[in-house]
């Protein structure tokens, strides 16, 4: 089970807490009629106002029209090729 805390300041900023303990900060907007979350990072790793700045970059994004998966998937594939792209 989660737990959902949701910033008043921020609409679409939260803190996801899992059944385990383990804190996160998220992004939840509806988009094409569905509700999507986006993870941005942990608790510790980053600080709730690093969070909430790369949280209005993220909503300014959607409102924008960015595809947040699409932009995710394309980061992963250059990872990918960079990582192994000396090695063939």
């Amino acid at each position: 089970m989660q737990a959902f805390y949701r910033d008043e300041t921020l609409p679409g900023f939260g803190l996801r807490v899992s059944s385990g303990g383990t804190k996160s900060f998220i992004v939840e907007k509806r988009i094409k009629r569905k509700v999507k979350r986006f993870t941005i990072g942990k608790y510790g790793a980053i600080t709730p106002e690093q969070a909430r700045i790369k949280a209005a970059e993220m909503i300014g994004d959607i409102i924008l029209g960015v595809d947040l998966d699409e932009q995710k998937q394309n980061c992963i594939f250059w990872l990918i090729m960079n990582t192994y792209s000396g090695r063939w």
